[in-house]
């Protein structure tokens, strides 16, 4: 199982030299990717913090700048929110991060929920089918035009008529899902790479969503908290790798994209990382 590592990107002094600093050093110490998630603003009531907004640092333009300071480890969004961008300018900006990493690019994308910030900040936030229906329809379209060629799609929410996004990737861009719910879970099973359940500390939770999946062929994902000793995290990696799951995304804290510690990285890359891949 590859182990990847959520990047604290969240804060009120949130540092984008610190976060690539960061990033460098995961990479030095042999974890296969970074991650960045994708909100305008934030709070971690919902994770027992408090409620007041706390900003971040932007998905894309921030791996743009990790794919100039990397390069090994692989490039992650765990995951953009569709609604705040055209699916043509997601492949747009996919396509250039690509090529900028020598083809390192790890393209999530999910529905969005986070409704505080869409107030604050003026995007229409349509009820959760027809957030669903735009996903679906992003997909396709980011899909077509990272292919390089001309590409048309007539959906209900989306068109492109004859388009052509050049210059094109490094070469295949994997596309993931974020969520949990059946009808998200099904849009990863027929259109996507992979499958992402964020935040599963229960094998079992997790086995009962994935089996959403049916026999599709995707890779699958499951974010995780670093909590307790190397072995306890040993232990509550090893069920996920025997599921098959093909990436573990660890969060060096509490919450979600968190650091409590710096030197927790280090310890993890040593005392955890080798039995987990093993």
């Amino acid at each position: 199982m590859k182990v990847g590592v959520a990047l604290p990107h969240y804060g009120r002094d949130v540092s984008l030299a610190r976060v690539t600093e960061i990033a460098v050093e995961c990479e030095r110490l042999g974890f296969d990717s970074v991650w960045i998630s994708d909100h305008l603003v934030f709070d971690l009531a919902k994770y027992g913090g408090t409620p007041e907004p706390i900003g971040s640092l932007e998905a894309l333009s921030t791996l743009s700048v990790l794919a100039e300071a990397t390069h090994r480890v692989r490039l992650g969004t765990l995951v953009l929110c569709n609604e705040f961008r055209h699916p043509a300018l997601v492949a747009k900006q996919a396509a250039v991060i690509d090529r900028a990493s020598g083809g390192r690019l790890e393209l999530g994308i999910g529905a969005g929920w986070y409704e505080p910030e869409f107030a604050m900040f003026g995007f229409a936030l349509p009820r959760p089918a027809v957030r669903l229906a735009r996903l679906e329809e992003a997909i396709q379209v980011i899909r077509g035009l990272l292919s390089g060629r001309p590409f048309t799609f007539e959906g209900r929410h989306y068109r492109v008529t004859d388009a052509v996004a050049l210059p094109a990737p490094e070469g295949p861009v994997p596309i993931w899902v974020g969520g949990k719910g059946d009808r998200t879970i099904g849009i990863a099973a027929r259109l996507a790479d992979g499958w992402n359940g964020a935040w599963f500390q229960e094998v079992d939770a997790y086995m009962e969503r994935a089996s959403k999946l049916g026999d599709a062929d995707v890779l699958r994902s499951v974010a995780q908290y670093a909590r307790g000793s190397a072995q306890e995290m040993t232990d509550r990696l090893a069920p996920f790798a025997e599921l098959g799951v093909d990436h573990a995304i660890v969060s060096f804290s509490s919450v979600p994209f968190g650091l409590d510690d710096p030197d927790d990285i280090a310890r993890f890359a040593q005392d955890v990382l080798p039995h987990v891949r093993g």
